[in-house]
């Protein structure tokens, strides 16, 4: 089978967020082409299989509107790089099956999908994320469609199974849970007594409500370190030098910054499906501190053991009694270790390939 994974945002390098890291590990090892538009980049890229196309007209119509405008402006094609546009269609013509990672651009490509295999891989329930947003009902809209027409939609949680069923009215037999895995580089934890904590996020609202609240440990914790990776860095206010401002880094860099950490910081508010920065955290043997929507999806792990799961008032405490106690750090970091070993043995069978395959064996 050939794949097209159609994407939006910066998807190079690699780990310019949690949706590029799920983009590009979702069909590792397999023939494809990865194609993305929008996000912070300002030339053509191409790197392996993934193409990085700029739109700078489209980012900056997004800023002045606002409101979460980009993904309904990408809907509506209007200011999406033509260039881009022919690139993908061309692109379908030599594809078996294409994945689109979100909803947004369904709509752009469908005359196209005759005979193709649609998979949509659904990062989140994008309707449930905008209540109270001015664009939700075209969102509903724009999911809707995907959501009923595609062959299989993948999800990152088991809870996100059921909703997309109650949400949309599909068959039950069409949402299939294909979690995200970390791939690791080998880079042992050794942050036992360390005073430095790492929070990750993209440039997505949720992830700067967090970013607010490490601002905030920063500013009242001056005697530890924290460190923000990710292009999240971009809305930092807080300019003491405890807290830095990493940006993008490639995975190297990541890997060797998170392990002399002795936590992850989750203090996610708002939001839906498994927080892939507390799996990040995990495999690399972190211990994890997060609100309880943050702990989303990972209890059935024993997520008491490798976490401290406090309400946002009560971050900063979490955060000290992880600090002081260097021994619970380190028996955390044991249970972190052990429950990504057991979520991946529990978790990791699951694949795009395996699931086309059952669907064709069953039609």
């Amino acid at each position: 089978m050939r794949f097209l994974q159609i994407a939006h945002g910066r998807i190079i390098p690699e780990y310019s967020s949690a949706y590029a890291m799920r983009c590009h590990s979702l069909l590792r090892g397999q023939e494809r082409r990865l194609v993305s538009v929008g996000g912070t980049v300002w030339r053509h890229q191409v790197s392996g299989y993934a193409e990085q196309f700029p739109s700078l007209l489209l980012m900056g119509v997004a800023v002045a509107r606002g409101n979460r405008s980009m993904e309904i402006l990408i809907s509506d094609g209007r200011y999406v790089n033509r260039r881009y546009i022919g690139r993908v269609k061309s692109l379908i013509r030599d594809s078996d099956v294409v994945v689109f990672e979100g909803p947004w651009q369904y709509r752009l490509f469908r005359e196209e999908l005759e005979g193709k295999t649609v998979v949509y891989d659904a990062h989140n329930l994008e309707a449930n994320l905008r209540k109270g947003n001015v664009y939700h009902d075209r969102v509903r809209e724009i999911e809707g469609e995907i959501s009923r027409n595609a062959d299989v939609i993948l999800v990152f949680s088991r809870e996100e199974v059921d909703e997309f069923r109650a949400y949309y009215g599909v068959n039950s037999s069409k949402v299939r849970y294909v979690p995200h895995l970390e791939d690791l580089s080998g880079h042992p934890w050794a942050g036992k007594g360390s005073r430095d904590l790492v929070f990750i996020g993209s440039v997505y609202q949720p992830n700067i409500e967090a970013l607010r609240i490490v601002e905030a440990l920063a500013r009242e914790m001056p005697d530890a370190r924290f460190h923000v990776i990710g292009s999240v860095c971009s809305e930092v206010r807080y300019r003491g030098s405890n807290l830095i401002a990493h940006g993008m880094v490639d995975s190297a860099e990541k890997d060797r910054i998170m392990s002399g950490c002795a936590a992850g910081l989750n203090p996610i508010l708002t939001g839906a499906g498994r927080n892939l920065k507390v799996l990040d955290y995990i495999a690399h043997g972190l211990p994890v501190i997060t609100t309880p929507l943050g702990a989303r999806g990972f209890r059935e792990y024993g997520i008491e053991n490798f976490s401290i799961v406090a309400e946002a008032d009560q971050f900063g405490e979490a955060v000290k009694a992880i600090l002081s106690d260097p021994d619970l750090q380190e028996r955390m970091s044991g249970a972190a270790l052990r429950a990504y070993e057991t979520l991946k043995q529990v978790e990791g069978s699951a694949s795009v390939v395996s699931i086309l395959n059952e669907i064709s064996t069953r039609h």
